[in-house]
């Protein structure tokens, strides 16, 4: 029989206390900041933004796999059994590496269609302050 999870001492468990912490504030983040979401009370886009380019059913599963998503890493921190999926640690931790990467690049779709939605055309723009030359051969 094999046991994913097992008893590693109290740090084990501040560990993944905090890593759960930064997991919840990264998907708020992800929502509000770089998706531009939970913005919205509006019947049929609850938990959205005014302005969509996708159907509301697709951000909200996307919603949901970036939740799963976000959580799957910290399974990697409690593996402890060499034989648990795909009869070794190597094939966990590719699976988890390909799950990431699907979360990434889902991440950048809507990163990218929330830039297109809330700066169309403006350029979001900057100005850089000048920086004064010194002359290092004056004296």
């Amino acid at each position: 029989m094999s046991y994913i999870f097992t008893y590693k001492g109290k740090y084990w468990y501040i560990s993944v206390t905090f890593q759960i912490i930064a997991t919840v504030f990264s998907l708020t983040w992800d929502y509000k900041m770089d998706w531009g979401l939970l913005r919205s009370s509006k019947r049929g886009k609850f938990g959205l933004r005014e302005t969509l380019l996708f159907p509301p059913h697709f951000y909200y599963m996307a919603m949901f796999v970036n939740l799963i998503l976000r959580f799957v890493w910290i399974m990697s921190t409690s593996l402890v059994d060499e034989k648990v999926i795909f009869g070794s640690f190597e094939g966990i931790y590719f699976l988890l590496s390909f799950l990431e990467a699907f979360r990434r690049a889902q991440w950048s779709i809507f990163r990218v269609e929330n830039e297109n939605v809330n700066n169309f055309e403006k350029y979001r723009s900057f100005e850089i302050p000048k920086m004064r030359v010194i002359d290092m051969d004056e004296d």
